[in-house]
This record gives structure tokens, sequence and C-alpha cells, in this order.
């Protein structure tokens, strides 16, 4: 492990996203319709997984997202790599969720029994290194592709607008939050309402589903700390948590350019159009640079 990861603190790993004009809102393409109350959660859980002392967080939530659709057990770790390809540094803390969304839509993810590697056997660096896997992998990896994610929005604040993506579309989401060292002693998982959260420690977790608890609805948070903590690793969270949420995207079955033609404003084809070119003319300096 590199000395600018060990400066951080590890069992998290989320890079707060910016804001991104070019984001798919998921109102503007689907509306918003009436929520229910009823106890429920998107799919069956296949594992809970355990990033242990890592900082991949995202991806580990990425890849309890994919399972869902994908009916699955599927490698975070290879999704890692594959964020790190997108992001070109694999030394670098953590990651940005939409690169890692964009590797599980780019590349797909791979089943644990394909997956050469996991989490114990190497080193983390090793680990997220892409250029270590083989590039058959690519191809076996292409089954399980994404084609698009949007922001979750559209209700009256963010507890509900997850509520309701997860209700019309069936699909889970992919949340971060500062996570307070106290939740993990939560008893049964249930967390007290919280005025402001400390701000320590950015994590990313998959939001599945809702339940009421005592008349209280809260969402069903899965994390990647192992079933030795919370719910046998499930978290309920309330509302005035939720809301200090940092983000949601939920990965649908739609083709990502079709969504562009239906619901981008002039103004985002201008920015798409803008940050492309920026980023061409900075790999085009970076290979020059590389070159003398």
């Amino acid at each position: 492990m590199n000395q600018e990861v060990k400066n951080y603190s590890l069992q998290s790993g989320l890079r707060i996203p910016k804001k991104d004009v070019r984001d798919f809102s998921y109102k503007k393409k689907f509306g918003a319709a009436p929520l229910h109350d009823k106890d429920f959660t998107v799919s069956p859980v296949l594992e809970v997984k355990d990033q242990r002392e890592t900082d991949f967080c995202v991806n580990f939530a990425v890849a309890s997202i994919r399972e869902d659709t994908e009916k699955v057990v599927l490698a975070p770790e290879y999704g890692a790599a594959k964020t790190k390809q997108i992001e070109g540094n694999y030394l670098s803390f953590g990651a940005d969720p939409k690169d890692a969304l964009k590797a599980a839509i780019n590349y797909g993810s791979l089943e644990v029994g394909v997956c050469p590697f996991k989490v114990g056997d190497k080193d983390r660096d090793f680990l997220v290194n892409w250029t270590n896997y083989p590039t058959h992998l690519d191809e076996v990896a292409r089954v399980h592709r994404g084609k698009s994610f949007f922001k979750v929005d559209g209700w009256g604040d963010f507890f509900d607008s997850c509520r309701g993506v997860m209700q019309m579309q069936v699909a889970s989401i992919l949340t971060g939050m500062y996570w307070q060292t106290e939740w993990d002693f939560a008893p049964s998982g249930v967390i007290a309402d919280k005025a402001k959260l400390d701000e320590i420690n950015p994590h990313a977790v998959k939001i599945c589903g809702q339940k009421n608890i005592n008349g209280t609805l809260y969402l069903v948070i899965q994390n990647s700390y192992g079933e030795g903590v919370g719910d046998k690793g499930f978290f309920y969270f309330p509302r005035s948590v939720v809301n200090q949420f940092f983000f949601g995207y939920a990965i649908l079955d739609l083709d990502a350019q079709e969504v562009k033609k239906e619901t981008w404003t002039l103004l985002q084809k201008i920015a798409d159009f803008l940050i492309k070119l920026s980023e061409r003319l900075t790999a085009n300096s970076r290979q020059s640079n590389s070159n003398t």
C-alpha cells in the first residue's frame, strides 16, 4: 500500500463527486409517481461484502448494486482496477463514484469465480493496478455491463427521491455520506436522528429498500463492513440523516445515447463538448510531457 493511501482513513474510500450539469435527471426522464410505505427490499441479497482495510468502498457498493440485476456474485476488485484505469492513477486514494459507474458501464463486472484476485490475497496497490489483470477478462466482464446511470431526484427530498426510484424501477441506489464511528455499534443497525454529521469519513454504500420500525420509516442500507456490524451488515437510516447524504445514482437498463437525445438541453450539450475537449487537451499534454 502506497504512502498516499496510508495517510487516509481506511474502510472508506469515497471521493465526493463534483456537480456535473451533464448528469441524467431521473425526474426529467420518468417523472415522480406516488409513494407507498410498505416494507420492501429491491432484490434478495446474494452476499454481504467486507472491504476490510481497503479504500474500495465505492466499488464494493457498485458490485452489490449490480448483483441485484445480474443475479450473480460479482468481484469488486476488478471494478476497482477498471475505475483506476478510467482515472489513470492507481496510486491515488479512493474513487470518484462516477468513475466507478462508468467502469461498470464501459467495462462491465467479473463474477467472483472468474476474477483472479481478491482482497486479502494481494496488496492494495496490486489489486487496483489494471495491468495486472489478463486482458481477455475485459471480454468476459462485458456480459455484465450496465447501460446508463441517473441522478436520484424528483420528489420532495432526497429520502423520498430514493424511495421513489426504488419503487418505480426496482433498482438499488449508490450513495455516500460521512460515516459516523458510533454507527458500527448501533443496536440492530437502527441509526438515531443526528442534527449534523461529523465530516471525517466519506463512505459509499448501497440503498436497497425501506422498512417501518416502531412507526417510523427508514431506508435500508447495505454496507461493506461484513456481517459482524449492524443487522448482519444492514443498517436503517431515518429521513433526517439520509437528507444529509451527498448524492444518489441508480444504474438503469437504458441506452445512454437515447437518453441524451430525449433529455439533454443545449447547455448540457455545450458543457459535454467543452469538458471532453479539455480532457483531450490534458491527455495530449501528458503524452507530450512523457515523450520528452
